[in-house]
């Protein structure tokens, strides 16, 4: 049988785990100025905006060039708007 403090022990070992694979997610999103990216081209959600007009693993077209870390599509709601490029990967 399982105690309660080797649940806890375990439960804190998952919880690194997690907020480790989480952290090696954000490390390896790409910094989309240099990918040669222009006005037309595609790139994906992948996560991490409270925006109600973005979905997850959805292709967005971009409005102009990757710009200071940021990135304009036409989001869910039909309207221009400018994000940071860490919620986007290339395909």
């Amino acid at each position: 049988m399982i105690t309660k403090e080797k649940y806890l022990k375990a439960l804190e070992i998952v919880e690194k785990y997690h907020q480790q694979l989480k952290q090696e997610i954000v490390n390896q999103r790409p910094n989309l100025n240099g990918m040669g990216l222009k006005r037309g081209d595609f790139v994906v959600y992948i996560g991490g905006s409270e925006s109600k007009y973005l979905t997850k693993n959805k292709k967005y077209r971009l409005t102009t060039e990757p710009f200071r870390n940021r990135v304009a599509i036409i989001n869910d709601g039909g309207i221009r708007k400018v994000y940071k490029q860490s919620l986007f990967t290339i395909l």
